[in-house]
């Protein structure tokens, strides 16, 4: 992908939030930046102080908590057009709690944390943007909490593969059941029970 395409890609993202100045756009991007992640590269690391954010151009990404053992519950999995980063430590300057990773060959923006705080100060379309932003990520937060208190393993299972079939090449099983709060073989054997129907 190249930056051109993904910079309209990008702004179509943020003129969806709020319409942005010519002037502000053309500022914006002399403070993005760009980067490629190789699978299993991370974004965001556990004990790491996130200080950027980012566009996904092209590839996936998953943010997952990951205990002492190695075990882990995947929170979000990232595609295609959406933002990425570990938003808790990045808005408080504290060590991430998760770690963020590429699932595939990824290629993103990149806007520092000290670029973002520029541009707050700089416009308010920026203040704009970064509330609309947080809203969108409460709504889904809210949906997926809702999710997970209330709906069966199953109709969680055949919600996400609805919802995701381009994501669902990249992902094992194991994935999958983190990702829906269940184990492995309770996959298995809800995948097994599924095609019996």
């Amino acid at each position: 992908m190249n930056t051109d395409d993904l910079n309209e890609r990008l702004k179509r993202f943020l003129n969806a939030m709020h319409p942005i100045p010519e002037s502000e756009w053309q500022r914006f991007t002399k403070t993005i930046q760009y980067k490629h992640f190789q699978k299993g590269d991370y974004y965001c690391r556990v004990g790491e102080v996130c200080r950027m954010s980012s566009f996904i151009g092209s590839g996936f990404f998953e943010a997952a908590f990951v205990d002492a053992e190695g075990n882990y519950a995947i929170r979000k999995f990232y595609s295609p057009g959406q933002a990425v980063s570990s938003y808790r430590s990045l808005i408080t300057g504290e060590p991430s709690e998760i770690d963020v990773v590429s699932l595939t060959d990824s290629y993103v923006t990149v806007l520092a944390e000290k670029d973002q705080n520029a541009l707050y100060e700089q416009h308010p379309v920026w203040v704009h943007i970064g509330r609309r932003f947080g809203e969108i990520e409460m709504i889904a937060r809210e949906k997926r909490e809702k999710d997970l208190l209330l709906k069966s393993p199953e109709e969680r299972y055949l919600d996400f593969i609805k919802e995701n079939e381009q994501l669902i090449p990249h992902l094992t099983d194991k994935k999958i059941s983190a990702y829906l709060g269940i184990t492995n073989v309770s996959l298995s054997r809800l995948k097994k029970r599924l095609t019996e129907k």
